[in-house]
């Protein structure tokens, strides 16, 4: 995770800090109710991973599988989201179940 320098996202808040870095937490259950009723919160987001404003995204759930799928269309940051993250994004390593991707650039 130190190998992550500038912002990230991430679902857990202990990333940044593994990562020495000041945490800004995110709470991504509270992002995907927001962005039911308010699609500009999530859209600004979905903006800023296509511009690649983020050296790492880290997800705890495999978007590749039908549960992770799942758990991002309906409870925890969005499909949307994962769909920027995924085009934008790619795979670098999991390590202790935290699927770390980095910005292709």
């Amino acid at each position: 995770l130190q190998s992550c320098r500038g912002s990230m996202i991430s679902e857990s808040g202990m990333a940044p800090i593994l990562a020495n870095q000041r945490p800004v937490i995110l709470d991504s259950f509270a992002l995907h109710v927001i962005g039911l009723k308010r699609p500009e919160v999530t859209q600004d987001l979905v903006d800023r991973i296509t511009r690649s404003e983020f050296e790492c995204v880290i997800l705890e759930q495999d978007p590749a599988t039908e549960r992770g799928r799942a758990w991002y269309r309906n409870v925890n940051l969005t499909a949307e989201i994962m769909n920027a993250t995924l085009a934008h994004y790619r795979l670098d390593r999991v390590v202790a179940g935290q699927r770390i991707y980095r910005a292709v650039r």
